[in-house]
């Protein structure tokens, strides 16, 4: 059996070019798909790039000046409440309720000064306000007692925690 002659046959011919100029389109129309999705993509990922700049920007901005505002609001805070507690009251036999909310009364009273003050203002004096109350003697029970001063806290409430010495 013999193998018909590619070159003596016209199908054949006509079915090789049909073949390869098919395979030629196919290719260029695959490219220029392929080319106008890759641009697509390039377009959306250079505009998701230029939305993270503006938004990181945006971020920026809103972050200095929520920073700023916080900084004005904390100039601006003021002293509303002394609030004073005195440790060690029974120690020295100090149980009544009275005897202690007066220690705590005098120490406030000499404190009334720094209410409506500016917290900045008051945190800077601390060394000051901590002299004002050891230097204080208070009588409780016929007994002269001073003031050591354990903690203190500030901010809109001013927070003193004491302990009670006898003075000599």
């Amino acid at each position: 059996m013999r193998l018909p002659s590619v070159h003596q046959r016209k199908e054949w011919h006509r079915f090789f070019a049909g073949a390869i100029i098919g395979g030629f389109v196919s290719w260029a129309i695959f490219i220029y798909i392929h080319g106008e999705l890759q641009e697509y993509q390039t377009k959306t990922l250079q505009f998701q790039k230029d939305q993270i700049q503006d938004l990181t920007n945006d971020i920026a901005i809103w972050q200095d000046e929520y920073t700023k505002i916080n900084e004005q609001t904390e100039k601006d805070l003021l002293v509303e409440d002394i609030e004073v507690k005195i440790l060690n009251a029974k120690k020295y036999g100090i149980l009544a309720l009275d005897s202690s909310l007066v220690a705590q009364d005098l120490v406030k009273e000499d404190l009334k000064p720094l209410l409506t003050k500016r917290v900045l203002t008051v945190y800077q004096n601390r060394d000051l306000v901590k002299r004002v109350i050891e230097n204080k003697t208070v009588v409780i029970n016929d007994r002269r007692y001073s003031f050591v001063v354990r903690e203190m806290f500030m901010y809109t409430r001013v927070q003193i925690t004491l302990e009670l010495q006898l003075a000599s």
